[in-house]
């Protein structure tokens, strides 16, 4: 529901802002579904060049900034200085069959 809000609050400040029709706006915001939405911009009067176009930058910047923004916020763990709990488990375990024979 938040993202269906922020998308038409995204849509209608294109429209605002970016110099394109309000179904433009409204269509090239909407996401998902991309190769569906442009055919649907023709049939609702919308230029469908930029539908496209705006449709697939929008996806375009998911692609490169999701996983930049994800890396940033949770660095790799050096696999040398800790171990896993799994990792302990296991030595525990042997440690005590060794010495129960």
């Amino acid at each position: 529901m938040i993202t269906a809000a922020l998308s038409l609050c995204k849509g209608y400040l294109l429209s605002l802002w970016g110099g394109v029709s309000r179904p433009t706006g409204f269509l090239a915001s909407i996401p998902g579904s991309a190769s569906a939405i442009v055919p649907m911009s023709e049939e609702l009067g919308a230029d469908s060049i930029a539908v496209a176009i705006l449709q697939y930058l929008r996806l375009l910047l998911v692609i490169l900034i999701v996983p930049t923004v994800t890396t940033f916020m949770f660095p790799p763990i050096d696999q040398n200085q800790t171990t896993t709990f799994l990792h302990q488990l296991k030595q525990t375990y042997l440690c005590s069959r060794v010495y129960c024979l």
